[in-house]
């Protein structure tokens, strides 16, 4: 057994990536984090390791995974907060402020897998994705997703991009600019349909997101990004180009089964789908489930 300051070092170190982040939340000095995270490594015969500014274990993880359970449960009834993660423009969406009873991470994932196994893990307790069409059904047996919202997908760019005065543009006049995408099979229908209308041209392997490495870099004047609606009211100096990309996505809560209708994750669907209305009362575009 390990304890539950010891087990929560550990896993919000993996969540959030920095001592710092861990500090902040439960108000704990970083040395005594790396302490409590080491000796639950050293206990459990695992080791932390780093890749691509992420920390993963290594080690054999079933006695981690049960102890997970048992300290999951002592959430659900109210012991500790709930712990709960948004992927990109989804948390300012909709976690600020952070609701009653939870935790909220740093909302800025865009490793759509990474985030996927801290749930599965039983790290986090909830997860918000932007992008619900590209959840692996074969991954999310044992989850329940609740979609909050469906949106369109629009193509932005910068005011002064060449595109902005032209019409009934096609595949081959958007491959003629540079536009974002991400390295890795993370997003795979999103990819294919953008990469089959001539875009996804330039993908990074990034981990968090970062004004710099997504629409920030249509600053160029030529970089092509996408946006749902809320995105772009988040980037005023985008502009939408008159090109249908004939895409939708959507906001989804997604959860563990086995704890789906217990009264915390009841609360914060409440919530959350108060906070959708809320949203597409200023976007008339998004469609609340």
């Amino acid at each position: 057994m390990v304890g539950s300051e010891e087990l929560q070092a550990f896993d919000l170190l993996l969540w959030l990536g920095s001592g710092r982040e861990v500090s902040l939340r439960c108000g704990r000095s970083q040395p005594t984090i790396s302490r409590y995270a080491h000796r639950v490594a050293e206990r459990l015969d695992l080791r932390m390791l780093k890749k691509d500014g992420q920390w993963q274990i290594g080690g054999e993880a079933t006695l981690l995974n049960i102890e997970r359970q048992v300290h999951q449960l002592n959430r659900l009834l109210g012991r500790e907060p709930m712990r709960i993660e948004a992927a990109a423009v989804s948390g300012p969406l909709l976690l600020d402020p952070c609701p009653c009873g939870w935790i909220c991470g740093r909302n800025n994932q865009i490793n759509l897998p990474h985030s996927l196994g801290l749930l599965q893990d039983r790290v986090i307790d909830a997860w918000i994705t932007t992008s619900s069409i590209d959840l692996p059904s074969q991954k999310i047996e044992s989850l329940h997703v609740i979609e909050l919202y469906r949106n369109p997908i629009w193509l932005v760019a910068h005011p002064r991009h060449p595109l902005h005065q032209e019409r009934g543009l096609g595949p081959e006049d958007l491959r003629r600019f540079p536009s974002v995408g991400l390295r890795g099979d993370w997003y795979p229908v999103s990819q294919e349909h953008l990469r089959s209308r001539g875009l996804w041209s330039q993908p990074l392997r990034v981990q968090r997101y970062t004004r710099r490495l997504w629409e920030g870099r249509c600053a160029d004047g030529l970089t092509l990004a996408y946006a749902s609606p809320p995105m772009l009211g988040l980037n005023p100096a985008l502009k939408r180009l008159e090109h249908d990309l004939d895409f939708h996505n959507g906001a989804a809560l997604v959860v563990h089964q086995d704890h789906a209708d217990s009264a915390p994750v009841a609360a914060l669907l409440a919530e959350l789908q108060r906070r959708g209305r809320e949203l597409a009362h200023r976007h008339p575009e998004l469609i609340p489930v």
